[in-house]
């Protein structure tokens, strides 16, 4: 296991590959554009590689209850010892992974280089899209997120027709080590597929959850809210005042405002215009199978005429002055998206450090927030925060009473019809919500329509469909091994609950340092929008 290492150019540097734009918007990313050179038989010949196996070039390599066979149908039980793979990495979590990565190396006697683990998002996706758009391949395997897979799921090698990545259909299907049933169905049926095929192997379960300061709820004594113009007012109480003791004012909400961070600026936003775009579930598999029955995208507005942005429209003009508000709300000078709690500056320049730090009352963002309660030095969790253990509640974030009507470019009122995933809303502020009769506002009776926000869709891994065989084996074992092992109990860890039951089991919090009600919360939150519908 190496880090740090000099990235050498292998063969084919040179070679350019048939490349489209990297966020074309245009209905080939609809398309279904899996051809049978996309579908390469997982286990094809090991050339390359054929002496590591111990069988001749002729032989072909193939994957049999997570065990690879030559040719000759033998099962070899450790047939990645001296294989050595490269990984691009991603830096928040790389400690973690790299704990991991020397687990599989001991399991296997295989290697692996991780040169370069990438300090963002944007940074992963640049530096995976010079890779594979310039022929290099030098990496076997890449933490990806998994909002960029389809600009790489849509791309084959100019010349040999090879995927840019591999599909995943066969080797899943294959795999006793990845556990493919115990990932929840969101990511099974939904994140980790491009075009109803598997290209994802799943790290993280990246969803936008509300967090709020419990020990503020329980002394004065109000409802978690349930519609965002309900967060906001409630926000403005907590405008200015000192949180944490400390003598200085605080803010009532710390949502990032880093000049340049278009992406984070993009989450913070499309949270709340996601509950007034997205209304019917159903439209989800419709879209997947080219019916558009009733248009519900939230990016773009899906028709067989192909895709319209959704940016100047009712909704939008409903939730940029929310935002606004949301800003005033929170620090004036600048606030990043770093969330690793040992980053320079983090807890005074960021929003998860603000948050964490009792400096806030309000703040929605990643699961990573939540596992910032923890206060024990178990199991590697050695950061305390006395803000947020015991203090931290967490919820699903907040709808609306009502949606986009996209033929007249108005916001009306939900109804069971228009919004069929919406619940009576009753109490009007901080109001339950549930089966009973709901609020009634001229004559309507309020519905609130919530929906989850997955935001980037979380990390996983992908393979190089351009390696030899048995590098691609590796990376895929690798990213099995990791995928089924990870734990998300960890302090200040980006992997969050994907699998289920395991990563939703309380006890396993609790035992890791997680103050119960904090655990129970964060857990009821996680799965309630994982389950949701819509």
């Amino acid at each position: 296991m190496t880090t740090g290492a000099t990235i050498p150019r292998r063969a084919g540097w040179a070679r350019k590959a048939g490349v489209r734009p990297l966020l074309r918007a245009d209905t080939a990313l609809l398309a279904a554009l899996a051809s049978s050179t996309w579908m390469l038989p997982f286990a094809a010949a090991a050339t390359a590689d054929a002496d590591v196996l111990g069988s001749s070039s002729a032989s072909r390599v193939t994957m049999e209850g997570g065990r690879m066979c030559p040719g000759d149908g033998a099962v070899v039980d450790n047939p990645l010892a001296g294989v050595t793979i490269n990984i691009l990495g991603r830096s928040f979590g790389h400690g973690y992974f790299m704990e991991k990565v020397a687990e599989w190396e001991n399991i296997t006697g295989a290697k692996v280089n991780v040169p370069v683990a990438a300090k963002s998002g944007g940074e992963l996706n640049q530096l995976t899209w010079e890779d594979m758009s310039t022929g290099a391949n030098f990496y076997d395997g890449y933490i990806a997120t998994n909002q960029f897979v389809p600009s790489l799921a849509v791309n084959v090698d100019a010349e040999s027709g090879e995927p840019w990545i591999l599909n995943l259909d066969g080797p899943v299907k294959d795999s006793e080590t990845l556990d493919w049933p115990g990932i929840h169905s969101t990511f099974r049926e939904n994140i980790c597929l491009y075009d109803k095929h598997i290209y994802t192997l799943p790290f993280d379960g990246d969803q936008f959850f509300l967090y709020y300061r419990r020990d503020l709820q329980e002394r004065d004594g109000w409802e978690v809210p349930k519609t965002w113009d309900e967060l906001v007012d409630l926000a403005e109480m907590y405008d200015g005042q000192d949180l944490n003791g400390d003598g200085e004012p605080d803010y009532a909400m710390c949502q990032p405002n880093q000049e340049g961070m278009n992406t984070v600026a993009m989450y913070s936003i499309m949270a709340p215009l996601m509950g007034l775009l997205q209304t019917h579930p159903e439209s989800h598999a419709d879209a997947k199978n080219r019916i558009y029955p009733k248009r519900s995208g939230a990016y773009f507005d899906l028709g067989e005429d192909g895709l319209s942005p959704l940016v100047d429209n009712a909704a939008m003009r409903r939730v940029l002055p929310l935002m606004r508000r949301i800003y005033e709300l929170g620090r004036k000078e600048e606030i990043n998206l770093c969330c690793g709690t040992k980053d320079e500056g983090a807890d005074v320049h960021s929003g998860h450090g603000l948050f964490r730090t009792g400096r806030c009352a309000f703040y929605y963002n990643f699961p990573s927030v939540g596992t910032n309660t923890i206060r024990t030095t178990q199991k590697g969790n050695e950061t305390v925060f006395e803000y947020q253990h015991g203090r931290t509640g967490t919820a699903k974030l907040p709808g609306w009473t009502e949606y986009l009507d996209r033929e007249d470019d108005t916001l009306k009122p939900c109804t069971v019809e228009e919004c069929p995933a919406s619940v009576p809303l009753t109490g009007g502020g901080g109001g339950s919500e549930g089966a009973s009769e709901g609020d009634v506002k001229g004559g309507t009776e309020l519905r609130l329509n919530r929906a989850s926000y997955f935001a980037n869709g979380g990390m996983g891994g992908v393979i190089n469909g351009r390696v030899s065989e048995l590098r691609r084996l590796a990376a895929f074992n690798l990213f099995s091994y990791f995928s089924k092992t990870l734990e998300t109990t960890r302090a200040g860890m980006p992997y969050n609950p994907f699998r289920d039951p395991k990563h939703f089991r309380l006890e396993d919090y609790i035992e890791a340092g997680w103050d119960e009600t904090d655990a129970r919360l964060y857990l009821d939150t996680a799965r309630t929008s994982l389950d949701n519908p819509n």
